[in-house]
Parts: structure tokens; C-alpha cells; sequence
């Protein structure tokens, strides 16, 4: 369900990493470039938020799907998902263990409050790597309007001239 989940995170790493950068001594053609550059990343950081924010509900509905697994549904009737589209009916036999999606097409076998703890590990690393992504995306943002205000400021300069 999740796959490589810590490659993603560590690209979404790179793309938040800054350099202080002189911007008063450049160019109006380094400026547009350093802006293309800016606008290129506030939308990669969005779409990571964006990817973050699903995987966040992908844990989140698993981790509530588990609050179904209790010794009063054994016996129950429940569709058992064979992929996204295709259920099949199935009985609720085992309340003690669940098998969990790893990723890369892993599962693990353990216990319903194991599985409650895997998950709230995972939704607070996402989480976590989520606020640090809002962090970024607003100093880009801070920066791009600041390229954009001295770069109108030199663009008005040479027309001036």
C-alpha cells in the first residue's frame, strides 16, 4: 500500500534544502532563473504535501480498520478486498493477529495492538515529515516573493534607462 515510502521522504528532503543567495548582485536573467527555479519547488513541495497527506489517510483508515478486529465480530461476515476493485466475502476467524502491508508487497503478521502501535510510528513520522515540508514550502514561498519584488525592481531600473 505504501511503497517505497523512505524514498520518497528523502527526495522531498533535497528539494527542502537551501543556500543563502545574494540576490541584489544578480542579474535580471539569473533572477528569472533563480524564480523558475523557486516556482519549481513550491510545486514539488506541494505535491509532496499532497502525497503525504494521502499516505496519512491510508494509515489513518487502517489504523481504524482495526478497531473493527475485536473478540465480539468473531464469526462476522466481511468483504475481503482482493485488489482495489474486487471483493470477495469472507468470515472474520482470527481477532488476535492481523497481517499488515510493510510495503513493497511485504506483510507481517502481528498482534491488533502491535499493529495499532506500527501505525501510530508511521503517523507521526508522516506527520512530522509533513510539518518540515509546510516549514519549507513557506520560506520558498518567502523567498520567491522576494526574487519577484527585486526582480520587478530591476526590470523597472533598466526600463528607466
Amino acid at each position: 500500500v505504501f511503497p517505497r515510502l523512505k524514498d520518497f521522504l528523502l527526495e522531498a528532503k533535497s528539494v527542502m534544502s537551501t543556500q543563502a543567495i545574494p540576490i541584489t548582485s544578480l542579474s535580471v536573467e539569473q533572477l528569472a532563473n533563480l524564480k523558475q527555479q523557486l516556482e519549481e519547488d513550491v510545486q514539488t513541495l506541494s505535491n509532496s504535501i499532497a502525497q503525504l497527506k494521502s499516505v496519512q489517510s491510508r494509515f489513518l483508515e487502517a489504523k481504524e480498520s482495526l478497531l473493527s478486529i475485536n473478540p465480539s465480530n468473531k464469526g462476522n461476515t466481511l468483504l475481503v478486498p482482493l485488489t482495489s476493485s474486487l471483493y470477495i466475502p469472507g468470515e472474520l476467524s482470527n481477532v488476535e493477529t492481523v497481517m499488515i502491508d510493510i510495503g513493497t508487497g511485504y506483510y507481517v503478521k502481528k498482534s491488533v495492538l502491535e499493529a495499532n502501535k506500527y501505525y501510530d510510528r508511521k503517523l507521526e513520522m508522516v506527520s512530522a515529515n509533513a510539518e518540515k515540508m509546510h516549514q519549507a514550502l513557506s520560506s520558498k514561498w518567502k523567498s520567491l516573493e522576494t526574487i519577484m519584488q527585486v526582480l520587478q525592481q530591476k526590470v523597472g531600473a533598466e526600463q528607466k534607462q
